[in-house]
């Protein structure tokens, strides 16, 4: 194993035993560390660090900054062992973030968006049974897209009409309600029996259920059925 390798693993698994999931750091990090490789790099410096971090063209500044802030914690820890380490001081790269006014969606948007989600192609025609059924989910309950896209089999109860959140926002779990008009759906109820009939055996991805692409696979299928207007 390579030796900047080797200190993502033991930085990784560090931080992990105090609590941090870093699911999103993690990607991050083995993308700088490959930029450090490619560039031939001994240890980390304030240049290399700004210049991997603002990589992305075309985001806002403050992509940018989180970028820079995951790699400064990173350096920080790894200056215990290599002093000569630059640490990137924070405010490197200042920004304000702008958050877009959000926007509140009709009944006949929510109609045409679920009618647009039942058009998205795939061979066995997977890809709109399931997105037709997670935003559909989404507006019946309020969930947020990652406790959607957590939920296994034994978390939904559709005769009492509860879902068991087991890894909602913090870390917490809770209980949603379904109610008995989207428990009743009979829509909802085929697209649940055609999933179950393409794909009969449920698929354990330990202790994290859906793959690490489906928050990007669930904004692709967004953008791909809603006007950039209301995204």
């Amino acid at each position: 194993m390579k030796p900047w390798e080797k200190a993502l693993k033991d930085y990784l698994r560090i931080r992990r035993s105090l609590g941090f999931q870093l699911r999103e750091a993690e990607f991050l990090l083995r993308n700088f560390v490959a930029f450090l490789q490619s560039e031939r790099a001994h240890y980390i410096t304030r240049e290399l660090a700004v210049r991997w971090a603002t990589q992305p063209a075309n985001v806002q500044p403050s992509f940018w900054a989180e970028r820079l802030g995951i790699v400064r914690r990173f350096a920080i820890w790894h200056s215990a062992m290599d002093p000569r380490t630059e640490i990137p001081p924070e405010g490197l790269l200042p920004h304000r973030y702008r958050r877009k006014p959000p926007h509140i969606y009709s009944d006949a948007e929510i109609e045409k968006l679920l009618r647009r989600t039942q058009q998205l192609s795939s061979p066995k025609g997977l890809r709109a049974l399931t997105f037709t059924t997670l935003f559909g989910l989404l507006v019946a309950t309020g969930m947020r897209v990652n406790e959607a896209l957590g939920l296994d089999r034994p978390d939904v109860d559709l005769e009492l009409g509860i879902l068991h959140i087991r890894r909602g926002k913090f870390g917490k779990s809770r209980y949603v309600p379904v109610r008995r008009r989207a428990r009743n759906d009979t829509s909802g109820s085929r697209c649940g029996r055609q999933i179950d009939d393409a794909c009969p055996s449920a698929v354990d991805h330990g202790p994290d259920p859906w793959p690490p692409r489906g928050n990007r696979l669930v904004g692709r299928a967004w953008r791909k059925c809603i006007p950039p207007s209301n995204r």
